[in-house]
């Protein structure tokens, strides 16, 4: 195929994206995020409405909304839940879901008695008639991501003074996301060549494959994630622990036989859990999408301190503040240097000293479980009440992402994860 053809099929997708109403109508609310971020200035100590003509300061809006306690990092805080409003929610479900409505009758269109006689004698062969066809959706969901996504960072970066370059990651998140279901839409539409049937069998796909491989990563994660292991105590009346005994269930001998028949899961359980892993082999994980889009805008942005075994992190420093790195972390000692005040703070980890020379140190020292009595009473921190409820803080939310990588299992894998998906 030469040059001509190839520039006469891209411009022909674009026109065809172009005089798409529903392109229009989805560029035009574009537009709505993107004047919030450039009418509403979430500043480091304040939000100001239309440039200063009207300002809050974080506690006020924080207590006007009911939301309780101020959060360390209130701008980014705010910011973060707007940018999830807006590309998770807005865009990534619903945005692509009228984009989906939109470009379900490209190939039917083409099909179209008349219209593929016009097509069919040009010198082209219908499998590039296809691709450019495919090729206009990509284009469809590009020029909208990419006006929203660009013009809500500059927004943020020339109002808010919030520069973080991951913001872009959303772009590419949305268009690598949208070619999977398009793919689907396109089949959908050579196959049936109706609009109709393509528009509500790629609605129910997209929503279809995101509950699969959500329940595919819980499940895995309640049968391979970590546990915590709990050795169940009770109090006596001095404050003495002892063992709780095994209890034994009337007509039923306990030995190691009848426990492995019972942890043993059932014969219908097991057969779902075969099925659900071999669905998530062979569709398109565009779940994953969410999770590489994560690491790749840490990768861009990365924070300024994270500790994984104490699971702190800290994303950015405020104004004046500076951080206190290599030989000079290592000299900070307390006040009084001695050994039990030496052994209480453990390990200086982080530290940071602002403009008027104020320390302020992160240290870390193995965890120690304590107890009060109250009477009778034992009250229990928020660890060992994740420990009777049998979770691991750590699994929480960050379990999966951790497992994803390219030298990982085939099923955490994430070039099987790309390559199964395209």
């Amino acid at each position: 195929m030469n040059r001509n053809v190839l520039r006469a099929l891209a411009a022909d997708a674009f026109h065809e994206v172009l005089g798409n109403w529903v392109f229009r109508i989805l560029a035009v609310l574009a537009l709505v995020p993107i004047l919030f971020t450039f009418l509403v200035g979430l500043r480091p100590d304040s939000v100001e409405i239309l440039f200063g003509l009207k300002s809050w300061s974080y506690a006020e809006l924080f207590g006007a909304f009911g939301f309780g306690a101020l959060p360390p990092d209130p701008q980014g805080t705010v910011i973060g839940s707007v940018l999830t409003l807006f590309f998770e929610f807005l865009a990534g479900t619903l945005g692509l879901l009228l984009a989906l409505v939109a470009t379900a009758s490209f190939v039917p269109r083409m099909l179209e008695k008349g219209t593929a006689d016009l097509y069919f004698h040009k010198p082209v062969s219908r499998a590039w008639l296809l691709v450019s066809r495919y090729f206009a959706g990509l284009v469809f969901i590009a020029l909208a991501s990419g006006v929203l996504v660009l013009g809500t960072y500059l927004g943020l970066l020339l109002v808010s003074g919030y520069g973080e370059p991951g913001v872009l990651v959303a772009a590419p998140q949305l268009v690598y996301t949208f070619a999977l279901i398009h793919s689907f839409s396109v089949l959908c539409g050579v196959v049936t060549r109706s609009t109709v049937a393509s528009i509500l069998l790629s609605s129910f796909f997209f929503l279809f494959n995101g509950c699969i491989h959500t329940s595919w990563i819980a499940w895995e994660q309640a049968a391979t994630g970590p546990k915590v292991e709990r050795e169940h105590a009770e109090v006596g009346a001095d404050g003495s622990k002892t063992a709780a005994e095994p209890k034994e269930r009337d007509g039923e001998d306990n030995d190691d036989d009848d426990s492995d028949a019972d942890d043993k899961p059932p014969r219908a359980l097991r057969l779902l859990r075969t099925a659900l892993d071999a669905v998530h082999l062979v569709l398109p994980k565009t779940t994953d999408a969410d999770f590489f889009a994560r690491r790749l805008r840490r990768a861009l942005d990365p924070p300024v301190f994270q500790d994984e075994d104490s699971l702190v992190t800290v994303f950015r420093l405020e104004r004046g503040l500076e951080r206190v790195d290599g030989a000079a972390l290592s000299q900070l000692a307390p006040l009084d240097p001695g050994a039990e005040l030496r052994a209480a703070l453990g390990e200086a980890r982080f530290a940071v000293r602002s403009e008027q020379g104020v320390l302020h140190s992160l240290w870390r020292r193995a965890a120690k479980t304590s107890e009060t009595r109250f009477g009778e009473r034992v009250p229990v921190n928020a660890r060992a009440l994740l420990d009777q409820l049998g979770l691991d803080i750590n699994s929480i939310e960050d379990w999966y992402p951790k497992q994803l990588g390219f030298t990982a299992p085939l099923r955490f894998n994430i070039l099987f994860s790309l390559g199964s998906s395209l």
